[in-house]
């Protein structure tokens, strides 16, 4: 059986944002955030600062990951 492609319901978004209400950060997120702190903002062999860096987020979801 096929699936619609459009859904015959509007989503319950507040059931939805109670539901994964207090989750903790994703381990994704902490690993991304663990290798954007590693690389060094003063490239020592060159003696100059390295460009700044930026992360953009793309989608907040239930904002679990905009916390940290």
């Amino acid at each position: 059986m096929t699936q619609p492609t459009h859904p015959t319901t509007q989503p319950n978004w507040g059931t939805y944002y109670q539901a994964v209400e207090g989750r903790p950060p994703r381990e994704t997120l902490l690993n991304a955030l663990t290798n954007f702190d590693a690389v060094p903002l003063v490239d020592r062999s060159l003696d100059r600062v390295v460009t700044p860096r930026s992360a953009v987020d793309l989608g907040c979801g239930d904002g679990r990951d905009t916390v940290e």
